[in-house]
């Protein structure tokens, strides 16, 4: 079946689904109440327990691109534990446009891809920031916020990686953590809270962009000096002038 947009989310998580529409140039759409969500299997089925169930929330008041969003509890999904499963989520609801004119319904199909549960090495110890050997990795993760282990957006192994390729410098690890984060399709879609910082995906890449930005402005660089593998020296002894040789 056809959908407007692709999403990834892990089995396990509690995640919200957005669904968005576009008013014509010039106008807004008003997202009225009683809107639902359903979700479907690939084969088109209706998965039980999302029928037509409401809508978690949705952006108020007359919007030129209005959000829907339904918050998805994917632990019954992908029973079989395969590598990866597909389900698609339809919102249906109505609008009302900046004309006066209701619109019912708006339909707004979302594929779901939904990667099996694994086991994800991601530990964080608020009592352990100054310990060793996890106090980088535990600090680059409050520095971006990802310390909720029921659903970490890193593993220990990748911000680890993050630590060693900046020399340690948490503040620029969190900064790449950051970036990595906000161009990244499925981690941007696992970081996305209601409420965070705004209303979905854009509002969250700026924030991660602008915070990102700011820990590299702040974080202490020491420069790296090679020093030359022939050492010019002015005097030999003391007495005898140096040369340039063999420079």
């Amino acid at each position: 079946m056809a959908y407007d947009a692709q999403i990834q989310i892990r089995q396990g998580s509690n995640r919200p689904v957005y669904g968005q529409i576009f008013a014509p140039s010039g106008g807004t759409v008003t997202i009225q109440s009683g809107g639902t969500f359903t979700l479907l299997d690939e084969t088109g089925a209706i998965v039980t327990g999302f029928n037509a169930v409401p809508v978690s929330g949705w952006t108020p008041g007359a919007q030129t691109s209005p959000l829907i969003w339904y918050i998805l509890n994917a632990s019954t999904l992908n029973p079989d534990n395969l590598e990866s499963c597909v389900y698609f989520g339809v919102f249906i609801f109505e609008g009302i446009g900046s004309d006066g004119i209701a619109r019912n319904p708006f339909v707004v199909d979302i594929q779901i891809q939904v990667l099996a549960l694994v086991e994800v090495l991601a530990t964080y110890n608020e009592n352990q920031l100054s310990g060793y050997p996890n106090s980088l990795i535990y600090q680059v993760r409050l520095y971006i916020t990802d310390v909720d282990m029921t659903n970490p957006t890193f593993t220990d192994g990748e911000i680890n990686f993050f630590v060693q390729s900046n020399n340690s410098n948490v503040l620029l690890a969190a900064a790449v953590a950051l970036e990595t984060t906000a161009t990244n399709a499925a981690y941007l879609a696992n970081t996305v809270k209601i409420g965070s910082f705004g209303s979905g995906a854009d509002e969250v890449y700026d924030a991660l962009m602008e915070r990102a930005k700011r820990f590299r402005a702040i974080a202490i660089v020491v420069p790296t000096v090679n020093s030359p593998q022939e050492i010019f020296v002015p005097y030999q002894n003391w007495e005898c002038p140096g040369t340039m040789h063999p420079w």
